[in-house]
């Protein structure tokens, strides 16, 4: 397993969509307690990925990675 910080503007984004779809389809004050600071509150996450499917990816797992890959 890898897992580490969010490092991916994409993956952030992708989480932050999912927080807002799952806050408007359920109305959860966790959700939005969330949202209210996502720009601290984001850093609490981590992103875990089993190392079998790093290659399988659509977009890689850091920004860095997308800058090595142009």
């Amino acid at each position: 397993m890898v897992y580490q910080r969010l490092a991916s503007s994409h993956w952030a984004q992708v989480l932050k969509d999912l927080v807002v779809r799952h806050h408007a389809e359920t109305g959860s004050p966790i959700a939005q307690r969330l949202l209210s600071d996502w720009d601290r509150e984001i850093d609490r996450f981590w992103q875990i990925c089993p190392k079998e499917m790093i290659s399988r990816l659509a977009h890689p797992l850091s920004d860095e990675a997308v800058a090595k890959r142009a």
